[in-house]
């Protein structure tokens, strides 16, 4: 008799322990799916903030004069980000959203760097699709860091590879250029161009660059001259001058002849550097439809005489637009006398 009443203690005693250790077990595994959930909601917490952050910072891109977007949505697919953007009909030319896709994914690179590759779709106020963009972090990276290392002032050898190997496909109802619709309502009002003009003018390809200089000029109150106006033209085939966007930098060299009748010229010491952006609206200001961007050259900036003999000199501009293809073009040939680097 005792030792059936023991016998039944010991088994109730197992069944506890039993049950015991069981319930240990579901509550460990729900402590690590706990855990496992709560690391899966603070990244995706993280990303909404980051995505927050980029919404912000693209209705930047948005302006007065040109809203390229009246809607996005940001999210994060696997290691990937998607970002849809509804545009509006002034900015559908292939020309104007890759310029859009170059801004958009170097400020997410920069506020949130942990993804893979950035695609972007391009939607119409229809939620029709009109493009679809998808670069990789690499591109993204090398073009961002360059930019940032140097100050957005040196060409960016990492813009070719950018858009190699970014794939871009559009709709075929999306034009290749600026659309010739864009007109006082992007550009405002600009004193030496016709608005009509200008928007004809940047539905062309730029295919080579001119530079020309002008006589002297005074910029101040008193009777002297202080420098000289120079003229930056991107040329179309047809020679339209198209107002794009880029960067420039201007050189100046002393003449020296390469021939006995002072008609050929070589460069020689150089005496005067220039680096400048012609960006956004306020390019426009500069901007004459018949002769280009208007570039001041102030002869306080030009180096001392030293080994030079004459005022007047040669001058080279390399100009950069926004997809990263240079143009290069010098005076002296077209003009004889040359360009006035000092006053007389």
């Amino acid at each position: 008799m005792k030792y059936n009443f023991f016998l039944m203690v010991l088994v109730v005693i197992s069944l506890f322990l039993v049950s015991c250790q069981q319930t240990n077990v579901t509550d460990s595994d729900s402590t690590k799916q706990k855990e496992s959930n709560s690391i899966i909601e603070k990244v995706t917490d993280t990303f909404s903030s980051d995505a927050i952050k980029l919404k912000k910072e693209f209705f930047k891109l948005n302006d007065e004069n040109l809203t390229f977007f009246t809607d996005a949505t940001i999210l994060k697919e696997g290691s990937d980000i998607k970002i849809d953007f509804v545009v509006t009909p002034n900015v559908t030319s292939k020309m104007l959203l890759d310029v859009l896709a170059l801004g958009i994914s170097t400020k997410t690179y920069e506020i949130t760097p942990n993804f893979e590759n950035i695609k972007i779709t391009y939607l119409n106020e229809k939620k029709q699709q009109l493009g679809l963009i998808t670069i990789p972090k690499k591109a993204i990276k090398d073009i961002t860091d360059y930019t940032n290392q140097n100050n957005n002032d040196a060409e960016n050898p990492y813009t070719d590879a950018f858009w190699k190997v970014s794939q871009r496909m559009y709709d075929q109802s999306v034009p290749e250029l600026i659309p010739e619709s864009i007109t006082k309502e992007i550009f405002g009002d600009i004193p030496n161009s016709n608005t009509n003009n200008i928007a004809s003018a940047l539905s062309k390809k730029v295919t080579h660059l001119k530079i020309e200089c002008y006589g002297p000029n005074n910029w101040d109150s008193d009777a002297d001259d202080d420098g000289i106006n120079y003229y930056i033209s991107p040329l179309s085939e047809d020679g339209t001058i198209v107002p794009i966007e880029g960067t420039y930098e201007t050189k100046a060299y002393d003449k020296v002849p390469k021939d006995d009748w002072g008609y050929q010229f070589e460069k020689g010491q150089q005496l005067y550097t220039q680096k400048g952006s012609l960006e956004g609206q306020g390019r426009l200001s500069d901007f004459d439809e018949w002769y280009g961007y208007k570039i001041k050259l102030n002869w306080d900036d030009v180096s001392s005489y030293m080994a030079s003999s004459s005022d007047f000199g040669i001058m080279y501009v390399t100009f950069t637009d926004k997809q990263g293809a240079s143009y290069e073009a010098k005076t002296g040939e077209d003009s004889y006398g040359g360009c006035q680097l000092r006053a007389s």
